[in-house]
């Protein structure tokens, strides 16, 4: 798979998705759940990102807007009766997702423990064209 700046991978930029993998690489293995936490996560940060643009909330909100994001997810209406659009279910892009990565080989199903996923960080992620989005270059 050739990984261009602006890739989109099961609907999902190349951004958000190395991201991902940053962030739940981090573990032995994620799940389901992870996946689904980063796309709300994303989001919100794009809904936030989006009112600070229009210029509905200062920048000093908006930096605490996106760090105590879970906090205000679930809201309907913040700062100065600004209505929160309503999230989408996300459950179907990550299934979305972790198939395409599945497919591509840049992650792989565990079989024991709770038989969550698990990135490819070394040998795998270059041959897949992912070392362009690993902080630390892969071995291999």
């Amino acid at each position: 798979m050739k990984i261009e700046r602006h890739s989109v991978i099961a609907g999902q930029g190349i951004k958000t998705v190395r991201d991902m993998l940053r962030d739940l690489g981090r573990y032995d293995q994620f799940g389901m759940g992870g996946v689904i936490e980063h796309l709300q996560r994303e989001g919100w940060y794009n809904y936030i990102d989006e009112l600070a643009k229009q210029g509905r909330i200062p920048p000093s909100v908006r930096t605490i807007f996106r760090r105590n994001w879970r906090d205000y997810i679930d809201e309907k209406v913040i700062y100065r009766d600004i209505r929160v659009k309503k999230q989408p279910n996300h459950e179907a892009a990550a299934k979305a997702l972790i198939r395409a990565l599945l497919a591509d080989g840049v992650i792989e199903q565990v079989k024991e423990r709770n038989g969550g996923y698990r990135w490819h960080h070394e040998g795998q992620c270059a041959a897949h064209g992912w070392a362009c989005l690993a902080y630390e270059p892969c071995q291999g």
